[in-house]
């Protein structure tokens, strides 16, 4: 494991600092995608490796609000595949993951059926919750299956014509 501190490099603010193991490491050096902060990374610029820290300089995408918080959901997708592989004792959703497709695939059934349940009150705070833990459910079944987010929304463009 080695740290690493996110700075983006236009204003040379400290996005975040964060832990990464030696795939994710390789990855960073090969300028793979890395989940690194909760911000959208559009280009990793270059890294300084220091004996005990890195120093990782990005540049930030220019989103709008709502595209910045839908871009959530790829950064979402990417924890939920790096605790794929996590300790069960620390990670619910590794959890998840040893206990097989089977057990993912149910708990996506039963979001669906507790978000219709309160899809039929007025209580939006109860339906917003059911609506996230459906959709964070949805994306580790995707990524137990193989499958990137992206693919799926591929399929929605092609459906509306896009």
């Amino acid at each position: 494991m080695k740290t690493a501190i996110i700075q983006e490099q236009t204003t040379a603010s400290i996005l975040g600092v964060t832990q990464l193991d030696n795939e994710q490491l390789a990855k960073l050096k090969a300028k793979e995608p890395v989940a690194l902060t909760n911000h959208t990374i559009q280009e990793i610029v270059g890294f300084d490796e220091f004996d005990d820290y890195l120093l990782v300089k990005v540049r930030l995408e220019k989103k709008t609000e709502t595209t910045s918080k839908a871009a959530f959901l790829d950064y979402l997708s990417k924890v939920i595949q790096q605790r794929k592989s996590a300790g069960t004792d620390s990670s619910y959703t590794a959890r998840l993951f040893e206990k097989g497709i089977n057990k993912i695939a149910q708990k996506v059934g039963e979001e669906a059926v507790e978000l219709v349940i309160e899809a039929k009150d007025d209580n939006k705070d109860l339906f917003l919750g059911e609506a996230a833990d459906l959709l964070f459910h949805f994306l580790v079944l995707l990524e137990a299956k193989e499958i990137k987010l992206h693919e799926v929304i591929e399929v929605l463009q092609e459906r509306h014509g896009k």
